[in-house]
């Protein structure tokens, strides 16, 4: 679930690339709008919690390393937006990203 969850926000095709453009764009106007960030913040945090619930699983699986996972799921999901944006402007492929999104999915892992 944790790998189908992140990886689909690296855009692949058409629609991947249009859904990441507007969320990137409603991302960019928080930065000037304090009613938008604290939407996003809210949304960020419910997100991350989410991510966490999914590595707190493994960790009960004994696939993910004792600890509290709250970090781990905000590195997670700041590495697959950062790279969904490079894909965007064309700095890296959607299988460039996707592969790094994998090997730090399987970081988390023991």
């Amino acid at each position: 679930m944790l790998t189908a969850v992140l990886t689909e926000l690296v855009p692949y095709d058409a629609a991947t690339r249009l859904h990441m453009r507007v969320r990137q764009s409603f991302t960019a106007l928080a930065l000037s709008d304090a009613a938008i960030a604290d939407r996003l913040r809210a949304e960020y945090v419910t997100f991350h919690q989410q991510i966490a619930g999914l590595l707190r699983k493994e960790q009960a699986a004994g696939r993910v390393a004792p600890g509290d996972v709250r970090e781990t799921a905000m590195e997670l999901v700041a590495l697959t937006e950062g790279l969904a944006y490079y894909v965007l402007i064309g700095l890296v492929s959607a299988d460039c990203a996707r592969e790094r999104v994998l090997a730090a999915i399987a970081d988390a892992h023991v």
